[in-house]
């Protein structure tokens, strides 16, 4: 009986043992990953290239060189590794296929033709302000060392005008900016058919660099050509902080005071968007309407 005892719980284990093999042949163990994204043409690093598991909270983004560093975590080998970038094509790899050596990753430029530009006087347009644009009291935001972001975007809702216009200008407002600045990024998404955003009305990164004390952040958008005639989310991502050597360096955002508008917002470039889970920024847009 005791011979028999000691099988079955040999058994046992060896089953056990089978499992977490098999279960470990499917996961990647806690691991950082390094390496550097560059363009597959000129071979110079990119900065500030998205990089993430797609659905999933796990993101970050390159730096100015073109490097980056990630920690994987206990994550499923059977997803992959995703680097996108506006202006180039995306490009992804295999979990299974990154070993602990450095990831060199080409990204392929994309040519876009040339959108014809309709130079027209000023005085033939009509400047409306669409968005969040009255700012409150409230705020959001933090304190701390985070040099770089994670490509995580916030942002609102700007429904279907009252007519065809032509995007002047995006602005956001810092209740508190005490850091030495802060380089942005602001994206412009269609909508899709179930009222997530979808493909970028832009063909290349749109950056903006604010100022210690600085409120309202302005990025001119006039040079793009960006026609709109359909309902569409706009967002800014934090990319850069420099902190100030002396002081506690806040970084808060301010609310918008229309509490009714639609948020959009994702922890990172590979996650999924939300809906309502965070506060309405103060962020519109200045629309050229003609006359």
């Amino acid at each position: 009986m005791l011979k028999s005892l000691i099988k079955d719980h040999l058994k046992i284990l060896c089953q056990l043992i089978v499992f977490l093999s098999l279960l470990s042949l499917n996961c990647v163990s806690a691991q950082t990953i390094k390496g550097k994204v560059m363009d597959a043409t000129t071979q110079k690093g990119l900065a500030f290239v998205h990089i993430g598991i797609m659905d999933s909270n796990m993101g970050t983004i390159s730096k100015e060189d073109g490097s980056f560093e990630m920690n994987l975590g206990r994550i499923s080998s059977n997803k992959s590794l995703h680097f996108s970038m506006l202006g180039y094509r995306s490009h992804e790899i295999s979990l299974r296929e990154i070993g602990t050596s450095f990831l060199e990753i080409k990204l392929e430029p994309i040519s876009f033709d040339l959108m014809e530009v309709v130079v027209s006087s000023r005085n033939n347009f009509d400047t409306r302000k669409l968005g969040n644009y009255k700012n409150s009291k409230t705020t959001t935001g933090k304190s701390g060392d985070d040099e770089f972001g994670w490509g995580g975007e916030w942002g609102i809702l700007i429904p279907k005008p009252e007519g065809e216009y032509k995007i002047k200008d995006v602005n956001f407002h810092l209740r508190f900016n005490t850091v030495d600045s802060v380089l942005f990024r602001v994206n412009i998404y269609r909508m899709s058919e179930s009222d997530f955003p979808s493909q970028s009305m832009l063909t290349k990164p749109a950056f903006v660099r604010s100022q210690k004390g600085q409120k309202w952040i302005s990025l001119n958008m006039e040079d793009r050509n960006l026609w709109v005639n359909g309902p569409i989310v706009v967002t800014m991502e934090w990319v850069r902080v420099w902190y100030a050597e002396k002081g506690e360096n806040h970084l808060f955002f301010t609310h918008g005071k229309n509490k009714n508008t639609t948020i959009y917002s994702k922890e990172n470039s590979f996650g999924t968007w939300q809906i309502n889970q965070r506060p309405p920024l103060a962020i519109y847009v200045n629309g050229l309407f003609k006359e």
